[in-house]
């Protein structure tokens, strides 16, 4: 769009010129004749609305790509005395450790060892009844979302979380 005060510049067909004046004429605002809001009916609360959009086969991939990494690079790390041998992940400790994620969210706290304080003042009961500090520490060590095996010089930026992107744009469509 260009802008004018002046009528008497040349202007092609396509080309629109707008002049400033003083009268203030609103936009045309069409009805929106479409139903809003979600097109599904979602059950079970919050695990069937998140359902909607994060399906079995995501969380399959996500538990088999932290499951892989943790494979591929355990023997690069050096294991203190007190780190348990890890148990490969399921869909249901997955989707225990997410949720405590998205809880997390909710119930502010300043570190997130504060989750599973035992201080009655503080304690939030529900993340060490669902899962250990250490192994939801565990688990956000080693999530991840593709194999790092299939990356080389020609991935592009988002190789690491395309999965996860290309799931939500399916989803969302």
């Amino acid at each position: 769009l260009q802008f004018s005060d002046d009528e008497s510049e040349d202007v092609d067909d396509e080309e629109i010129i707008h002049q400033w004046t003083e009268i203030d004429n609103p936009p045309t605002i069409e009805p929106f004749l479409d139903r809003t809001g979600l097109n599904v009916s979602p059950q079970n609360g919050v695990s069937g609305s998140l359902g909607v959009f994060l399906d079995d086969n995501f969380y399959e991939m996500m538990v088999r790509e932290t499951n892989r990494y943790h494979h591929q690079n355990v023997k690069n790390y050096i294991e203190k005395k007190k780190m348990k041998k890890w148990t490969d992940l399921t869909i249901g400790k997955f989707k225990n450790f997410f949720g405590l994620l998205i809880l997390m969210g909710q119930i502010p706290k300043s570190s997130m060892d504060e989750y599973w304080t035992t201080d009655p003042l503080l304690e939030t009961s529900i993340f060490p009844k669902t899962m250990s500090r250490d192994r939801f520490k565990e688990i956000w060590r080693w999530w991840h979302f593709v194999n790092n095996d299939e990356m080389d010089e020609s991935s592009h930026r988002l190789f690491k979380i395309q999965p996860v992107f290309d799931n939500l744009i399916e989803k969302f469509n």
